[in-house]
């Protein structure tokens, strides 16, 4: 079944075409180096990630401009692109589980990276997704531990913070690892923010950025989220042994610079919405914790136009006018024993879905990956309204059992309400767009 998108909906998708236009890694790139001139050294560029041909295009753009080639180098990429110099070698890696695809692109690292003179200079590109499109194990872990350890912490419901500092004790180039074996090389590294707070050790689990967290605390939180029942033997010991630190310069690039982030997103989409006639707001408050809470609070507070802890009121500007609110963050979803499909947007839509139900008239609301890709799905996440939840029970789906089963993708599908986009081939978290247009 496929609904007609309202003149809202046709907002919502303008304004998150603008915020990927915005955070697009080649044109972000190009800001961050604009004002930078190559050194003299040798450059090798290492770029993986979600965004790592974008990135990578924008750094040889960059050399070119300035009438140099990269030396050579690696693209670490989830699909396959044209690498933007003969002297890179395109990778493929697995996502969100690391496979062998994952293996192969961290062998291939571990051996290209002797290679390199110390002479040269290192450019690392970094966006989300690079843990395990780079996954190898450590010593002493089998990549069937590692593997399970990724498949544990995707149902965990922990956040992206606490998750990679798990990672980081079981795959090989995370917290430091790839600035110690590039030492003494000089390494400039550059981030496409794909965390919360941006900070430089939590994106892709900071390969050149030593590990804050403390052996005790990573034990600490693997027995608060009862981990410690399910991991490996093999990673259980591995969390014993302490990572790499911020106090290690080895272990931290020379010089790191975020080029775009889920803020630069909001902000893009902001702008999108004043530029089509709305008052917009950007949220202040990062979207967090558990997909359907959040969608269901979101939904409520549009109907309410006020008095929710996401701060919606009533005073951008005069009424008959659309308003557009812009959320920005990552939410989570603890699967449990679920056998469904979906991912933390598509939840988050339908659980709004639920709210809005025929009462919120002029409501819509867009939950939706950045990357183009939500949960295990072809799609980037899903736009509803007022018409949704029943749309989905017309087509014989319970959406109430859908919910409560994590199966939000079929239910969402046979609404027509799915928002597939493709891979965008950037990554700063997920957006949540909503619209309430009084009167209609």
């Amino acid at each position: 079944m496929s609904l007609s998108p309202s003149p809202g909906q046709a907002v919502l998708r303008h304004c998150y075409a603008a915020a990927l236009n915005a955070v697009e890694p080649s044109r972000a790139m190009a800001r961050a180096l604009s004002e930078l001139v190559p050194s003299s050294h040798p450059i090798f560029l290492i770029c993986a990630g979600k965004a790592a041909c974008g990135m990578a295009k924008g750094l040889v753009t960059w050399l070119a401009h300035h009438a140099r080639e990269p030396a050579g180098g690696m693209i670490v990429s989830p699909e396959a692109c044209r690498a933007p110099h003969p002297a890179l070698t395109l990778m493929l890696g697995d996502h969100p589980l690391p496979g062998a695809r994952s293996r192969a692109a961290s062998d291939s690292l571990g051996a290209w990276l002797n290679e390199i003179p110390f002479a040269a200079e290192v450019h690392v590109a970094i966006s989300g997704g690079a843990t395990a499109l780079l996954a190898g194990p450590l010593p002493g872990l089998s990549m069937a531990d590692m593997t399970r350890t990724f498949e544990l912490l995707l149902s965990s419901g922990l956040d992206i913070e606490q998750s990679n500092a798990i990672r980081k004790r079981v795959a090989r180039w995370t917290a430091g690892r790839l600035a110690l074996a590039l030492h003494p090389r000089p390494i400039v590294n550059w981030l496409l923010s794909d965390v919360p707070g941006d900070d430089p050790s939590v994106i892709a689990s900071g390969p050149c950025v030593g590990d804050r967290w403390s052996s005790r605390d990573v034990l600490s939180l693997c027995r608060s989220a009862r981990l410690l029942e399910q991991l490996p033997s093999a990673v259980i010991a591995a969390l014993e042994f302490e990572t790499p630190k911020p106090c290690d310069a080895a272990a931290n690039a020379e010089r790191t610079a975020i080029i775009a982030s889920n803020q630069v997103a909001m902000d893009a989409a902001r702008n999108c919405a004043i530029a089509l006639g709305c008052h917009a707001k950007a949220m202040a408050k990062p979207l967090t914790g558990a997909a359907g809470k959040a969608g269901r609070e979101i939904a409520q507070a549009l109907l309410q136009v006020r008095g929710s802890r996401f701060g919606i009121d009533d005073t951008l500007g005069e009424a008959g006018r659309a308003r557009v609110f812009v959320y920005g963050g990552e939410t989570t979803v603890a699967l449990k024993q679920a056998t469904g499909r979906g991912g933390r947007n598509q939840e988050l839509a339908l659980a709004a879905a639920q709210v809005l139900a025929g009462r919120g008239v002029g409501v819509a609301i867009l939950s939706a990956g950045t990357d183009g890709r939500d949960g295990p799905t072809d799609a980037a996440g899903a736009i509803v309204d007022q018409v949704t939840w029943s749309a989905i029970q017309g087509a014989g789906i319970d959406p109430l059992r859908a919910l409560e089963h994590h199966d939000s993708y079929r239910a969402l599908d046979a609404a027509g309400a799915l928002l597939r986009t493709g891979m965008s081939g950037t990554n700063v978290m997920d957006l949540v767009l909503a619209i309430h247009q009084p009167g209609v």
